[in-house]
């Protein structure tokens, strides 16, 4: 399962461009387009790069993925204390 990631939202709201990106780490149109649409994970190294070109810290692009998985463990907690007599 690929890392969903905020760079396409963020790009966005800069007004920058997925070929600006690309360009900026040297990496194709593709390879972001890839991220971008959750198709496939991007390593530490790259996640890193992407918060550094974009000038935010690499928690701000992965934010979206933390809330959602506490909203899951928590939603399970809670089914779990539900069966408990």
């Amino acid at each position: 399962m690929a890392v969903k990631t905020r760079i396409g939202e963020i790009l966005k709201a800069e007004g920058r461009t997925s070929k600006w990106l690309a360009l900026k780490m040297n990496k194709t149109q593709n390879t972001i387009s890839l991220w971008v649409n959750g198709r496939v994970s991007i390593t530490l190294d790259d996640l890193y790069q992407v918060s550094e070109a974009l000038g935010i810290p690499v928690k701000e692009l992965l934010y979206d993925n933390l809330i959602e998985e506490e909203t899951k463990i928590n939603s399970a907690q809670k089914e779990k204390d539900k069966t408990k007599p």
